[in-house]
């Protein structure tokens, strides 16, 4: 065989075979990153509506517990319906980013803090007491730290270019409003 049919016939090869094979691998790879992309931003969407979702549940448990203080008895149903609801939010988070990540844990500790302040205005009404303010007011002002650091944590993971804009958020009412002295 000559040269000259040597290099016909590598070109022949080359281009009915190489050619095709390189194009179609290569387009099957721009194709998966495209179907990779299109999940997470999918994924991304879902975990966005869960942090909005669960955000509301904590503005409604604050209410809520706002409301108990104020009348114990007959609002004790909705505030154990606004913390049931709340924990729901949080089994969706921990299903989605593991009970260990650092956003799990922040939810979990808001939610826990103000069932804990739900504990200590229920044992005044069973004794039919005064109830521990001093023990209240710490667990509410543990509930708004937790709750603006998942507000900040979410906001981060999930990419938001908006301030956290929130009113019940960023000026929580007076009964839970954070002391000024540094803490």
């Amino acid at each position: 065989m000559d040269a000259t049919t040597a290099i016909a016939l590598v070109g022949i090869i080359v281009a009915g075979v190489v050619g095709p094979s390189v194009t179609a691998l290569w387009s099957l790879r721009a194709q998966n990153n495209r179907a990779e992309h299109e999940r997470e931003l999918v994924d991304l969407a879902e975990l966005r509506a869960v942090f909005d979702d669960a955000g509301m549940k904590l503005a409604a448990m604050d209410l809520a517990i706002a409301a108990f203080t104020h009348d114990p008895a007959g609002t004790e149903e909705r505030f154990v319906e606004a913390w049931s609801n709340a924990l729901g939010s949080e089994h969706r988070i921990a299903t989605r980013l593991g009970f260990h990540h650092e956003i799990s844990q922040t939810y979990h500790f808001a939610v826990a803090s103000l069932g804990r302040a739900s504990d200590v205005v229920g044992k005044s009404v069973q004794a039919r007491a005064a109830f521990d303010k001093r023990a209240y007011d710490e667990q509410v002002t543990y509930f708004n730290r937790a709750r603006l650091k998942f507000a900040e944590d979410a906001a981060t993971l999930i990419g938001s270019r908006l301030p956290v804009a929130h009113a019940h958020i960023a000026h929580p009412p007076a009964h839970t409003r954070l002391p000024t002295d540094g803490h």
